[in-house]
């Protein structure tokens, strides 16, 4: 008997059909693109993330979209309810109306079914019957050339041409004013007026709902479970019950799977798949805030019961699993928990009683790094790769602080940890709550050892010194060292021995702090006999010296001075270390501009600023920019030392750090003379200027030059001293009409001109350059190589990348034929913000958020910016998706815009010009009901009834043939009014 004909797809039966939401997916316009693209390089594309993330949702989407694709042959198959895996073939063979044949085997069915259809079936929560899924759809994949397959599941299915792509949380905004357009916000809305109709965000609840959706992570799943509780928890109330959040997220509702009533159930079905070591570590790794690395797990959470040796492979299964993610941070793992998710192992944590010793090893070992890293932060450079990772570790560190200080048998430990952390808390300027919390520990723990106390002591002293609390300085300082001269610590010892010189050559006593520094030297010993791997005895080295010049330059000899900051520079130079190099630098700098050997201080005051740049050492730049000031002044150009000066007093009021007497009176002195050679009017404005200038753009002023004459007028003994770098801007006549250095057009067409000639399209190379440029431009604080690989590269490797990202770059500054014009501050790269740069983009978006956002009131303004929209951003462009976010923001701008500039000519009682938006408004929103009505009443007022009355007709029709709607009373009430004037 010959085989029976194999059926063709025409479609599927109703029960394989694209679920349908009453409501519209959100935040994932970009999303739903990239995945419907990776179906041109593979034909199985599995969306992973953990429960919560919104894969359903998004797979829904996705399907939606590829329907015209597959000229409808999409089909559903959910496979949440199946507990058997080997019911999983016959599932799907079911759900796609397969006919079972005797004797063949369900997979043998499902291929005679789709042969070589062009098909996509989307298999939806995979995870608790992961093998079976994936032998299945292998063998569909190898026999059906046809098929697409999106697959949704905690983990990959990890089958040879698989994509896997991770959902990520929905977006949250950066800040307040902009909580209305995030994705995680709106649904918060959307889901809250589904319970409370009339829910809406408000001035006084929008802290609170941003609040709770960045609590949550983002995530969609609690968010509607969050946003669900508003009917009797205003977010207020809901906001501040979050850290219970586990029992108030609950609902009742019938309509979703068992599984989703309740964020524990959701966790708990994933829980459950576990194995019980990979429970116990799940619940240990809830100690962790802000993630953590293999070594902080294996230490922390491994024991006999979970031997440090099996703990990489446990945490793979439980990243695997979506339980646990994984990025990678300076070629180190690092790993992640979602808060729901930590709060959850959290609460199984604590039912295990092991709560108290995974926090006492936490803090344990998180003492032991901060004393590891303390060495390599010396003069508290950011930016620095010791540095890079204490502030990965900021969250643990303050998690392991507050539990320490929460008792007072744990005082020892908190005093180790707040020592440590002093040049951290120096590189950020916090200082309040660590100073509190060491006065506390001190008081808990007089018994500590001497060595603890004492090093405890010296921060606490220093902290007052930079925080400018004078008579808080000398009695912590001092009890320090006299503690640590009975112990053998000579280096902390020595620490102790110069704030308190510090302190006392501040105070005017100088004999008393050269005694201090004296003995400081004399624990350190020489730099020739400093052993080349003691990293900080030869940094505190130069840090005395450092502080010996500068007591001796506020006593006037700076002779002296120099000497020992050239020593400091000459000692920080030979360990190689960046932040102890610049300070001095800097110092040396002052000095040398007191002895008029101004291009000897210009040389020093590029390399400090440029270092304390990179590394975003606040404080250091403070006194570069502030030495610099002092130069510029000296070399007759009065007006940059007032901006720098303005940029500089800008920058301290930031760093948190108190300036001393001395600079305060240099200072002073300084803002004197200029103001006297300037006058005070136009002292004020290049002040004023300075105060708005870039921290970038000030250094930039001093590698430009910082060269004049000075004014036969000008007396320079009028200052004895300054700090800071300074800058030239690039001199333009306030008249200058000449066309901008680089002119990109991105609304439409793309367009590029250099110097007002266009340049052609073949000038790239290739289409990434292009992209770069563009990439750069919506990008005002620049890129990271790693940011553009992950928008441009995203499937390779970190060493593809690299060469991918320097070639592109390279061709992209050969077309633009200046290397310079792409600049890079510390490791991001931008377009120089001193170029002059015309870009639609920006200047469209400026103008049209400065009406939206009532900073403006210039409807000719808004008009204008509105003008620059001759089409969708790259229209036509071949370019990735990264542009995807930016074109969709830029369209609601300029649909935003089009209404507001309508609305404002109509009160203005110009219905001529109102009518001309809302005919732009419709053109690219045919179905705006609000926009029909507005261009019905602006026709009216000219007396276009015939006109209003035809628009109306033509929406009607549009809404009945694509929405299977009519529309609402108030426009057709409109309708008649006008057919009856007519």
């Amino acid at each position: 008997m010959p085989p029976a004909p194999r059926a063709r797809v025409v479609g599927f039966p109703d029960t394989a059909e694209l679920p349908h939401y009453l409501t519209p997916v959100l935040g994932r316009e970009a999303d739903i693109a990239r995945v419907c693209a990776l179906f041109r390089e593979a034909r199985l594309v599995s969306l992973v993330g953990a429960g919560g993330t919104g894969k359903t949702r998004l797979a829904a989407a996705v399907g939606t979209a590829m329907r015209r694709r597959y000229a409808g042959a999409v089909a559903w198959i959910d496979l949440a309810a199946l507990d058997d895996p080997a019911a999983v073939a016959p599932h799907v063979a079911g759900v796609l109306g397969a006919c079972e044949q005797p004797g063949r085997p369900p997979e043998a069915t499902l291929i005679d079914l789709l042969d070589a259809s062009a098909v996509l079936l989307v298999l939806d929560n995979c995870e608790h019957v992961l093998d079976a899924s994936a032998a299945l759809v292998e063998s569909l994949l190898r026999a059906c050339p046809g098929t697409r397959i999106l697959t949704t599941s905690r983990q990959a299915l990890g089958i040879t041409g698989e994509k896997a792509w991770v959902v990520p949380p929905l977006a949250l905004p950066e800040d307040d004013e902009h909580a209305a357009a995030s994705p995680a916000v709106q649904l918060f809305v959307q889901r809250a007026a589904d319970v409370q109709p009339g829910f809406a965000l408000t001035a006084s609840n929008t802290a609170a709902v941003l609040h709770v959706c960045r609590r949550l992570d983002g995530l969609p799943l609690a968010i509607e479970l969050a946003a669900a509780r508003v009917r009797t928890l205003p977010p207020p109330q809901l906001a501040a019950r979050l850290d219970s959040m586990l029992s108030v997220l609950s609902t009742t509702s019938t309509q979703r799977l068992p599984r989703h009533r309740t964020l524990r159930a959701l966790i708990d079905w994933s829980h459950a798949l576990l194995t019980d070591d990979e429970r116990r570590l799940l619940a240990r790794l809830a100690v962790f805030t802000g993630g953590f690395t293999l070594e902080a797990a294996e230490r922390v959470a491994g024991d006999d019961a979970v031997p440090a040796e099996h703990v990489l492979d446990l945490l793979e299964a439980l990243v695997d699993r979506s339980l646990v993610t994984a990025r990678e941070a300076q070629g180190e793992a690092r790993f992640t928990l979602l808060e729901t998710v930590r709060q959850y192992a959290w609460q199984k944590l604590e039912q295990s009683g092991e709560t108290e010793r995974m926090r006492t090893r936490h803090a344990e070992f998180f003492v032991e790094f901060a004393e590891l890293a303390e060495p390599h932060i010396l003069g508290g450079a950011r930016g620095m790769p010791w540095m890079a990772r204490v502030e990965r570790e900021h969250g643990n560190l303050r998690a392991a602080m507050a539990w320490c200080d929460a008792d007072a048998a744990r005082a020892t430990l908190a005093l180790q940890l707040g020592a440590a952390l002093l040049w951290y808390d120096f590189a950020h300027g916090q200082f309040d709550e660590p100073r509190r919390m060491l006065q506390r520990a001190l008081e808990r723990a007089p018994d500590a050892p001497p060595h603890i106390r004492g090093r405890a002591l010296t921060t606490l002293g220093f902290t007052a010194l930079w925080t400018g609390d004078a008579a808080a300085v000398l009695p912590p300082l001092g009890a320090a060292v006299e503690l640590l001269r009975e112990t053998e610590r000579s280096t902390d010892r020595a620490f102790a021995l110069i704030g308190f010189g510090i302190a006392a050559g501040m105070g005017g006593d100088a004999a008393g702090a050269f005694r201090l520094f004296d003995e400081a030297e004399a624990a350190l010993g020489s730099p020739a006999d400093i052993p080349h791997d003691d990293y900080p005895r030869a940094l505190l080295y130069a840090f005395g010296r450092y502080w010996r010049g500068t007591v001796a330059l506020a006593g006037g000899d700076v002779a002296f001075a120099r000497t020992c900051y050239q020593t400091a520079v000459d000692v920080a130079r030979a360990w190689g270390s960046h932040p102890t190099i610049a300070y001095p630098l800097a110092a040396l700098a002052r000095v040398l501009v007191l002895q008029d050997e101004l291009d000897a201080a210009h040389a020093c005051l590029e390399e400090s600023a440029t270092s304390h740049l990179r590394h975003d050492e606040r404080w250091g730049l403070v006194q570069a920019l502030d030495t610099a000031s002092l130069l510029f002044y000296r070399r007759g150009d009065p007006p940059g030392a007032a901006r720098l000066l303005g940029v500089t007093d800008r920058l301290r009021m930031r760093s948190g750090i108190a300036p001393t007497p001395l600079e305060l009176v240099q200072h002073a002195r300084l803002r004197e003379a200029a103001v006297g050679a300037m006058g005070e009017q136009a002292f004020a404005a290049a002040y004023a200027a300075g105060e708005a200038m870039p921290a970038a753009d000030a250094v930039r002023m001093i590698t430009a030059g910082g060269h004049g004459t000075r004014p036969e007028s000008m007396d320079p003994d009028r200052v004895v001293a300054g700090y800071g770098p300074a800058v030239h801007e690039r001199a333009r006549p306030a008249t200058d009409t000449s066309p901008p250095e680089l002119d990109v057009r991105a609304l439409g067409p793309l367009e590029v001109r250099v110097r007002g000639e266009p340049l052609a399209g073949d000038a790239f190379g290739s289409s990434k350059p292009r992209e770069l440029l563009l990439l750069l431009l919506c990008h005002a604080d620049g890129c990271t190589r790693e940011q553009v690989g992950l928008e441009f590269w995203p499937e390779s490797s970190a060493v593809q990348v690299k060469n991918a990202f320097h070639v592109t770059l390279h061709r992209l500054r050969r077309a633009l034929g200046q290397h310079d014009w792409i600049t890079i501050a510390g490791d991001r790269y931008r377009i120089d913000p001193a170029l002059r740069v015309a870009f639609d983009v920006r200047t469209f978006r400026d103008g049209v958020n400065a009406y939206l956002r009532q900073r403006s009131s210039d409807a000719d303004a808004l008009a204008a910016a509105l003008q620059l929209y001759r089409g969708d951003f790259l229209a036509g462009e071949l370019v990735g998706d990264w542009h995807l976010p930016v074109r969709d923001e830029l369209q609601r701008l300029y649909r935003d815009g089009l209404r507001a500039l309508g609305a404002h000519r109509m009160e203005e009682r110009r219905p001529a010009e109102a009518a001309d938006a809302f005919r732009a408004l419709l053109a690219v929103e045919p179905l705006d009901e609000p926009a029909c009505r507005a261009l019905m009443t602006c026709y009216a007022m000219a007396g276009q009834r015939v006109e209003a009355i035809r628009l109306y007709e033509n929406v009607a029709r549009l809404m009945g043939e694509q929405l299977g709607t009519k529309p609402s009373s108030d426009t057709a009430a409109l309708y008649r009014e006008l057919q009856q004037s007519a």
